[in-house]
């Protein structure tokens, strides 16, 4: 990702409010913009995506559909980027026909399906690991309205970092396996976290930082994945690929 492509990004999320910014200059979703870029012609859904600060950067080539329940976002979305398809809906049902998208993008959303069934006490444990049957069913959904050959390209924060409601591997592993054969999870900025008081001491936030006085952003970027392991789960974030057969 160019330093110019950055900061336009960073910029339409400040534009609207400084909430809206991801936080951190190297999310993993600016990673995910940078893989998706090579996607031309292509019939792409993003998932929750808000106000399209991710699917807004895609080429205009692509039928691009923007689907989210917050209609204050979805119009927001609607006077900067007026190309996109605006849906109001909800993922766990999702108003498509089987085999319509060549691409899912669901950037950062999952977390917030897993909470619906946290909220509602609405979990399972299965071979000693957390199923979430709202989750289960949102990607049960993503897999019926991909084509044949298609992908998701999913991000997620990594509850080993953030100790908190996130996903952890083996609940993510878990849920993508019951409607994918067919998947990598990898492991974005495996820096560790030092001060649970001070975000900024952390070194997943220092070490990026001090590496982009002498390299570039997207060489940054792409040093910071690596695919995970049982043995090495730990990260800040998640970055999912995801194949329909």
């Amino acid at each position: 990702m160019q330093e110019l492509a950055f900061q336009r990004i960073k910029q339409k999320m400040l534009s609207v409010g400084v909430k809206r910014y991801w936080g951190d200059d190297y999310d993993v979703r600016f990673y995910l913009i940078s893989k998706l870029k090579h996607i031309k012609n292509k019939r792409v859904l993003d998932l929750g995506g808000g106000i399209g600060a991710v699917s807004s950067e895609l080429d205009a080539s692509n039928l691009i559909v923007n689907l989210d329940l917050a209609i204050d976002d979805l119009k927001i979305c609607k006077n900067s980027n007026g190309y996109l398809e605006l849906i109001c809906s909800s993922m766990l049902e999702l108003p498509f026909q089987n085999n319509e998208f060549d691409v899912i993008i669901c950037a950062h959303v999952i977390e917030e399906i897993k909470n619906v069934d946290l909220n509602k006490k609405n979990t399972k444990t299965n071979k000693n690991i957390n199923e979430y049957p709202s989750v289960m069913n949102a990607f049960s959904e993503m897999n019926r309205i991909l084509k044949n050959g298609g992908i998701l390209y999913l991000t997620t924060p990594n509850n080993s970092y953030y100790k908190t409601t996130k996903f952890t591997f083996e609940e993510l592993k878990h849920a993508l396996e019951n409607s994918f054969s067919k998947f990598s999870i990898f492991l974005f900025n495996t820096y560790p976290k030092t001060s649970k008081k001070f975000r900024k001491l952390n070194m997943a936030n220092i070490f990026p930082k001090i590496r982009s006085k002498f390299e570039s952003k997207q060489k940054i970027l792409d040093s910071l994945i690596e695919l995970a392991t049982p043995e090495k789960i730990k990260s800040v974030s998640f970055y999912v690929e995801a194949t329909k057969d």
